[in-house]
């Protein structure tokens, strides 16, 4: 692996150092100075860096690095990434959702095991419904992805920039904690959409079919504005839940990957990575999975449509504790395992689109600009450097 690609590992914002030009060139000291070999030793600075410092025989005497939410590449990248990963995987967490609702003995509607399992599922709602019923609820589910995706990838990434500016000092508690924060904030903040993809992907089981529009408004108008918030609480559960355990996981992999296996950064490492956190994911998130969803799928009317007795009763779960517990006495501990398997399968392949498409991009932009700035960089170290020991600011922008 180069020096090149070691430096510039997630390297994302903008890197100043002031520097000091030295007369004689790079020995075992700089300057033969002892003190200030070792105040150069302790720098946090990459080898990429560190070997462009010397090749122009400049000695930096502080680096810092600027990097945080004013980045908006995370941002965007995963919002792209989230959308794309979506639409390939749809059909997978529909029948995860079916398979969810399904066999709650309290409830009467939703008491008939129709599905067996996710192949079988997927036959079925096909063969019955037609192909568009895989597909229910694919709007909410992009603008929540777009939301969602964009909110949690972005503040993950810059989070970490924040309180880890030198990505080699990061460390697996600081990289869970920025993940569960990400998870709740993008959930919380997209959870209208996740309410709408749930009670489209359902509503075969509640019976009729609706539109976007239809199913929003039908919302508003029964549960009003509390009624898109529904489930809110297991929802920011599973994210913090799936992205404290999911990004740190992909990050930890492809580390190990590159670093102790020594394989390149390339789209099979990705691969390799993804999928493992996908794995790792869907264990964690399974059972708050499920009860997320029986939340969202339940409704709680207004007072006044209650009282003209033309809809049905209280919801059947209070709480997710609630729903949790008579889950688990009514059904089993297996059922909060219920859809894991598409679950899996789906976090599989949707870890995989996402990651590989995240780093994709994150190359093209390094590959339009890195030639410049490499170059811009031998430049501007070399420029106004001509006296001894003059400090000299040098803004170091790299989008890695």
């Amino acid at each position: 692996m180069s020096t090149e690609k070691r430096g510039l590992r997630h390297c994302m914002g903008t890197y100043v150092i002031n520097t000091v030009r030295l007369k004689p060139p790079f020995s075992s000291h700089p300057s033969g100075n002892p003190e200030e070999q070792n105040r150069f030793d302790q720098l946090k600075i990459s080898p990429f860096f560190r070997s462009k410092i010397e090749e122009e025989n400049i000695f930096p005497v502080s680096f810092k690095a600027h990097k945080g939410m004013n980045d908006w590449r995370p941002f965007i990248y995963g919002g792209i990434a989230s959308v794309a990963a979506e639409s390939g995987t749809f059909p997978i967490d529909t029948t995860k959702t079916r398979l969810q609702v399904q066999g709650q003995t309290i409830d009467a509607r939703l008491k008939e095991i129709k599905y067996r399992g996710m192949i079988h599922a997927l036959k079925r709602i096909y063969a019955e419904e037609g192909i568009r019923a895989l597909y229910s609820g694919l709007v909410p589910a992009l603008l929540r992805q777009s939301a969602y995706g964009t909110i949690k990838i972005g503040v993950y990434y810059s989070l970490k920039g924040i309180i880890v500016p030198n990505p080699d000092d990061e460390t697996l508690p600081i990289n869970v904690f920025c993940g569960v924060v990400a998870g709740v904030v993008g959930s919380v903040i997209s959870n209208p959409t996740d309410v709408l993809k749930v009670r489209m992907q359902a509503q075969k089981e509640n019976g009729g079919r609706e539109t976007f529009t239809q199913a929003f408004v039908k919302i508003y108008k029964q549960e009003g504005v509390p009624g898109l918030w529904r489930g809110v609480s297991p929802t920011a559960q599973r994210a913090a839940t799936v992205a404290g355990v999911i990004l740190p996981a992909y990050d930890i992999c492809k580390f190990q990957l590159r670093h102790n296996l020594h394989l390149e950064d390339s789209m099979s490492t990705h691969f390799m990575a993804s999928f493992a956190a996908g794995l790792v994911g869907a264990v964690f998130s399974t059972p708050i999975d499920v009860v997320k969803t029986r939340m969202m799928n339940q409704k709680k009317y207004k007072p006044s449509l209650l009282k003209s007795g033309g809809v049905e009763a209280a919801p059947i779960y209070k709480s997710s504790v609630d729903c949790l517990i008579q889950t688990v006495k009514s059904e089993g501990p297996r059922a909060l395992y219920k859809g894991f398997c598409p679950t899996w399968v789906r976090l599989g392949p949707w870890n995989i689109i996402f990651f590989m498409m995240y780093e994709q991009l994150k190359k093209l932009t390094r590959k339009r600009g890195r030639k410049f700035q490499i170059q811009t960089i031998a430049v501007t170290l070399e420029q106004g450097l001509t006296q001894s020991k003059q400090k000299i600011p040098t803004k170091l922008d790299f989008n890695i």
